[in-house]
């Protein structure tokens, strides 16, 4: 049974892209990409559809006050790239310490407690 949801976002599929490659940039095992978009197989891709993502709670952080990408990078084991592109982050300067963005992986798997 699926878990709890706490966002969709929209995706919109790139060449080269496949339900697994999505998955695991979002940190999503692909069959529950599969079935948030009634699809039977991945090969039902086409670049330029939109897709829904399910993101559980668990991959939801808010962010502390003066944090940076970088830092949050470096303690989830992810790049700022990443982060960047799966919130549609359009200025890094912008980010507020109330705001939510979402990780690559589940808030529980910090891989360096220094940052």
């Amino acid at each position: 049974e699926a878990s709890p949801l706490a966002l969709r976002v929209a995706y919109r599929v790139v060449q080269g892209d496949t339900v697994f490659s999505i998955g695991r940039k979002y940190g999503i095992d692909p069959t529950v990409i599969l079935q948030e978009n009634a699809m039977a197989s991945s090969d039902l891709l086409q670049v330029g559809q939109t897709i829904r993502i399910p993101i559980p709670p668990t991959h939801l952080y808010q962010l502390q006050p003066k944090e940076t990408l970088w830092r949050i990078a470096q303690r989830y084991g992810t790049t700022v790239e990443l982060l960047v592109e799966i919130n549609s982050i359009t200025d890094v300067t912008s980010l507020r310490s109330d705001q939510v963005i979402i990780l690559p992986v589940p808030m529980d798997q910090v891989v360096n407690d220094k940052y």
